[in-house]
């Protein structure tokens, strides 16, 4: 009787090792699909990563800038932050003063020395805004013609966007307005923010007329008086560096 014992317990453990093998194999071809497959993201080489922030990082994915442009951007913004802390270090002491003198000046019904400080605190002021003139000119510089292309058109929807955000133009809308967009920026220089104001206002006549429905030109209010603004606006030109 031992030995039947024995022979059954043999018998229990053959098929306990057989289910065993029956599902190894399951397992170990099984265990690889487990892995999350990357294959559905963009390769590294496809778009450079971003380490730029703010209205520079937009830039770089609008013109798909290279890591190298990315970085003489980013020290170019580090010298301007430096720059105006000089500046201030410098002149802002000076600045507030001037302030504090034209509110002075005002109280007391002196005109014309409200306008020699005001001529001077505005000739400041030139100068800081120097600092920035020449930074963006830098940065838009380390673009290639057609990615500065690219951007310019890309500001000028941008705008066009912002003008008309009450009648919340519908995609076919916009897409309306990029067809049209060549026509009017061809041959136009758009690194001058006056020929962009030109060709926005342009624009914004034409999607009035031809692109709004009644509904959407209610929801809007009527387009603006547009101001002579870089023609009549008076400004301190900023000196010239030597």
């Amino acid at each position: 009787m031992r030995w039947i014992k024995t022979l059954s317990t043999i018998v229990i453990l053959f098929r306990l090792g057989a289910e065993v093998l029956a599902i190894s194999p399951t397992t170990t071809t099984s265990a690889p699909t487990t892995i999350p497959s990357t294959s559905t993201k963009p390769s590294a080489t496809t778009r450079p990563k971003i380490i730029l922030r703010g209205a520079h990082a937009q830039m770089a994915r609008i013109c798909n800038l290279s890591i190298k442009q990315q970085k003489k951007i980013l020290n170019l913004q580090n010298l301007r932050i430096e720059q105006i802390k000089k500046f201030y270090k410098i002149y802002g002491k000076e600045m507030e003063q001037l302030k504090a003198r034209i509110t002075q000046a005002r109280r007391e019904g002196r005109k014309e020395e409200v306008n020699r400080i005001y001529h001077r605190l505005q000739t400041l002021l030139a100068k800081r805004r120097l600092i920035d003139r020449k930074s963006r000119e830098e940065i838009i510089n380390i673009l290639t013609d057609e990615q500065k292309a690219k951007w310019y058109r890309y500001i000028i929807m941008r705008s066009i966007k912002r003008r008309f955000a009450h009648a919340k133009l519908t995609d076919e809308q916009i897409e309306k307005v990029k067809t049209i967009l060549p026509q009017f920026t061809q041959g136009e220089d758009l690194s001058e923010k006056k020929v962009r104001y030109k060709i926005i206002k342009k624009i914004d006549n034409y999607i009035r007329e031809n692109i709004l429905t009644d509904a959407q030109k209610k929801a809007i209010s009527p387009p603006a008086k547009w101001k002579k603004y870089f023609n009549d606006r008076k400004r301190v030109k900023p000196p010239v560096s030597k």
